[in-house]
């Protein structure tokens, strides 16, 4: 069984190596589940993410990182196939949106953001609430 495998290994026909079912890690000492996406043997009690191919397997505008549901996006690709159309990574608040329906430039600061735009959540917005919003703008 996998007791003979590296913590994250199963056992697969007598070898260890990438697990293709939750059988295959028994013998863990924890990573008794297998991520049937990535092959990797996993503690499912302290890590309770739907597993994913791709963010289609995912709620709202979470990401399917190495293999995981996660709030945190660091690329677009992490946000392939979303249900809700939120395919593109905001690289500044790391969340999926959907840039047919929100097509305001992402932002770190105003600076980012062209005229009297502020940075609002991340996103160039003509509307600013606090001074902090303008915070970098280039003029």
């Amino acid at each position: 069984d996998a007791s003979a495998c590296t913590a994250t290994e199963g056992c697969v026909s007598n070898f260890c190596t990438s697990c293709t079912s939750t059988a295959n890690c028994t013998g863990q000492a924890s990573n008794t589940t297998c991520n049937t996406h990535s092959g990797v043997c996993y503690d499912a009690t302290s890590n309770t993410a739907t597993i994913c191919a791709d963010a289609g397997a995912c709620t709202g505008t979470e990401a399917c990182v190495s293999n995981f549901c996660n709030s945190a996006c660091s690329s677009s690709s992490d946000c392939t196939g979303n249900a809700g159309g939120n395919t593109t990574c905001n690289t500044y608040n790391t969340t999926c949106y959907d840039a047919t329906v929100n097509t305001a430039t992402i932002c770190g600061g105003a600076g980012e953001c062209s005229g009297t735009e502020a940075c609002v959540s991340n996103f160039c917005n003509s509307a600013c609430s606090a001074s902090s919003e303008c915070t970098g703008n280039a003029a």
